[in-house]
C-alpha cells in the first residue's frame, strides 16, 4: 500500500449548495474596499460510506466602527472521494487527512464562496467586499467529525 503523502486522490465536485446569507441593513457609509473585515471559518466533515467529504465555509463581513457584522455567509462544498479509503488515517476516535489534501479542499471552497460572495452581494453595500487570497494553511482542523450515515 502507498504511504498517505504518495497517494494519488481522485476527487472531484459534487455539490455546492449556499447555506445561509446574511444582508444586514445599515446606515448609508462610505466604505472603502480595504475596511472590510473579514472573520472566516472552515469545517470539513466526513461521510466515509459514501466517499464523501463536506466543506463548510462560514464568511462574516465586518466593519471596526459597526459593531454589528454587515453580512455573512455559509457555503458548502460536497467533494467525493474515490479512493477515500485509502487516504484515510483512523487514529484513535480521530479521522485525519493529509494536510495537503485538507488544504487542496479548503483552498477550492474559499474560492467557490468568493464568488459566490461576489454574485450575492453585487449591487448592495457590499458590492466591494472582495475575499481576499487566503493561505488555507492558518485553518487547522484537530480531525475531520464523522457525520451519521
Amino acid at each position: 500500500m502507498q504511504t498517505a503523502d504518495k497517494i494519488n486522490i481522485a476527487f472531484g465536485f459534487k455539490g455546492i449548495e449556499i447555506v445561509q446569507s446574511v444582508l444586514n441593513p445599515i446606515p448609508i457609509l462610505t466604505i472603502k474596499p480595504e475596511d472590510f473585515i473579514f472573520n472566516i471559518q472552515i469545517d470539513q466533515k466526513i461521510d466515509a460510506a459514501n466517499k464523501l467529504i463536506h466543506v463548510f465555509v462560514h464568511i462574516h463581513v465586518l466593519l471596526p466602527e459597526i459593531k454589528e457584522e454587515l453580512g455573512s455567509l455559509s457555503t458548502l462544498c460536497v467533494f467525493h472521494v474515490e479512493n477515500l479509503d485509502e487516504v484515510l488515517k483512523n487514529e484513535g476516535d480521530n479521522i485525519q487527512l493529509p494536510d495537503h489534501f485538507m488544504n487542496t479542499l479548503s483552498a477550492i471552497a474559499i474560492s467557490t464562496s468568493r464568488g459566490i460572495m461576489f454574485t450575492f452581494f453585487k449591487g448592495t453595500y457590499l458590492h466591494r467586499a472582495i475575499l481576499p487570497i487566503i493561505d488555507p494553511t492558518k485553518f487547522k482542523p484537530q480531525s475531520l467529525i464523522p457525520q451519521p450515515v
